[in-house]
């Protein structure tokens, strides 16, 4: 009996000691540091690809020809009675008061994209 006690008494002497060094550490948060980093550049891709197609959507709604916004319109006052209130605005301001105030939120939204993006360079 007397060896067993003497081996679990020198067992905990001999664990390793921690490694406080800069290098250990500098080794150990370096795979958290680049998955940090590929998730910010995502991010960032992500947000100028949702700048680039609300700008073509803006455009679009700018140089759309009144046929097919008309048969849009239609489209969009169709769906119920949720659009009753939206339906009694076109009748009273006409059809480019909707194509005006889409257009306009959605430079507000842009201004938005420009406060957290930097102006693309062509």
């Amino acid at each position: 009996m007397p060896l067993i006690r003497a081996k679990k008494h020198m067992a905990k002497y001999d664990q390793p000691t921690e490694d406080t060094s800069d290098a250990y550490y500098l080794a150990l948060h370096k795979k958290y540091e680049v998955f940090e980093r590929r998730q910010r550049i995502r991010e960032k891709e992500k947000l100028v690809h949702e700048r680039f197609k609300l700008r073509s959507r803006i455009d679009l709604l700018r140089n759309m020809s009144i046929p097919a916004w008309s048969a849009i319109l239609a489209a969009v006052l169709s769906r119920g009675e949720a659009w009753t209130d939206g339906r009694a605005k076109l009748k009273d301001v006409g059809m480019d008061w909707l194509r005006h105030r889409l257009v306009s939120e959605g430079l507000e939204v842009m201004m938005r994209y420009d406060q957290l993006l930097p102006v693309e360079k062509k």
